[in-house]
């Protein structure tokens, strides 16, 4: 059985909920927005059919250094992996925020676009509002 494993992490825009599967990142959450953070957690419980649990591991860990280093000006890409969860739809919607360059915005046009359907614009709003990942 899959275990999540999730911390709060403190940063300069507030208080983050991150939470990992055995294979990377699967929540990073602004944590004082807790209608959202609680309904991505509860998906994930019944996706992974687990509780989470509070404590740390070197996915966190990696993840707390990466983060420190983003607001210090010292990284602008993250290299911690990632665990999506979501429809094939979804998942290429949140693969498409991945390559938006550092420093730059995309419109849901502009995403739907990138992942070759173009009249998708609605559905990939949706897929954003469903991203776990920050």
């Amino acid at each position: 059985m899959e275990t999540l494993i999730s911390e709060k992490i403190e940063t300069p825009l507030g208080i983050l909920l991150a939470a990992t599967s055995s294979k990377g990142v699967c929540l990073l959450e602004f944590a004082d927005v807790p209608d959202r953070s609680n309904r991505h957690v509860t998906q994930l419980e019944k996706h992974f059919k687990t509780q989470m649990q509070e404590g740390e591991c070197e996915i966190i860990q990696q993840l707390k250094k990466e983060l420190t280093e983003y607001f210090n000006g010292e990284r602008k890409t993250f290299d911690v992996a990632l665990d999506f969860r979501g429809t094939e739809f979804q998942e290429k919607a949140w693969d498409a925020l991945l390559k938006i360059p550092y420093g730059e915005t995309r419109s849901y046009k502009d995403q739907a676009i990138a992942i070759k359907q173009p009249t998708a614009v609605r559905a990939v709003a949706g897929a954003n509002n469903r991203n776990k990942i920050s």
